[in-house]
């Protein structure tokens, strides 16, 4: 089983009903090569517009693990609360065990916590709330940098 650690950071401007958001997802893994074993990344920077925070959330960590074919053991870096507090209180898996609803309703972006619960059935993951990695602080000067390019060239 590999390691991956992915590294998700987030940018967000809006109300809590609708703003635009980009999030930048780094992976980042060993892989054999004919040297030895080298590290891989894949980086991904997208822009959503009329989008809420935590749905920017849950969309970069979807997007990351939609990567990821083989059996892992991943370890996942944000600094969303919503994200770490879901995890630490075990919260995906007791709207899994009823089905994604609450009080017979259903949960706010079940379709995303589906897809990433049952991404997640076949890795061994962690969350950690992180936002001061040195990779988190380079996402985000990347994440500004993009910002100005889509700004300049509108």
């Amino acid at each position: 089983m590999k390691d991956v650690n992915i590294y998700i950071c987030t940018e967000y401007s809006g109300s809590l009903k609708s703003g635009t958001g980009m999030c930048h997802v780094i992976l980042g893994t060993m892989v054999k090569t004919k040297k030895g074993d080298e590290p891989a990344t894949l980086k991904e920077i997208k822009t959503f517009e009329d989008i809420t925070k935590n749905r920017l959330e849950l969309l970069a960590i979807d997007m990351a693990l939609s990567h990821l074919s083989k059996r892992s053991r991943i370890t996942i870096y944000t600094a969303s609360d919503y994200i770490t507090g879901a995890f630490m209180q075990g919260w995906p898996d007791k709207w899994a065990s009823n089905d994604f609803k609450k009080k017979n309703m259903p949960i706010k972006h079940a379709d995303l916590w589906k897809n990433i619960v049952k991404q997640m059935e076949s890795h061994d993951v962690t969350v950690i709330k992180a936002d001061s990695t040195p990779y988190m602080k380079a996402q985000a000067v990347e994440l500004r940098n993009f910002k100005e390019k889509s700004n300049k060239s509108r």
